[in-house]
């Protein structure tokens, strides 16, 4: 479920799974996505062109590369930064 804001993009998982789609702008983007249960690291797949890869969230020197927050609902959402040089539509999903 899209959350709307106008500067971050904000998603809802729904059954513990976010999927969603971002296209446009250059540079780097963040997205922040709300409604997991557990305090744990996100799997998150890229899909592009309806091929899946995983989504590496580390950075050059290793570190996560994303956070966790706990929410005042008492659930858990992920924010996490990704590459959008060349504003190709690109899908992801985010689980636990």
């Amino acid at each position: 479920t899209v959350i709307d804001d106008p500067y971050l993009p904000q998603i809802r998982a729904e059954n513990g799974v976010a999927r969603f789609t971002v296209e446009g702008g250059t540079n780097n983007a963040v997205v922040r996505v709300y409604g997991f249960e557990k305090y744990s690291a996100p799997k998150v797949k890229k899909i592009v062109g309806g091929t899946e890869s995983e989504y590496v969230l580390a950075g050059p020197n290793g570190y996560d590369g994303y956070q966790v927050q706990l929410d005042p609902d008492g659930t858990y959402s992920i924010s996490f930064a990704f590459d959008m040089t060349g504003g190709d539509k690109v899908e992801f999903e985010v689980t636990q």
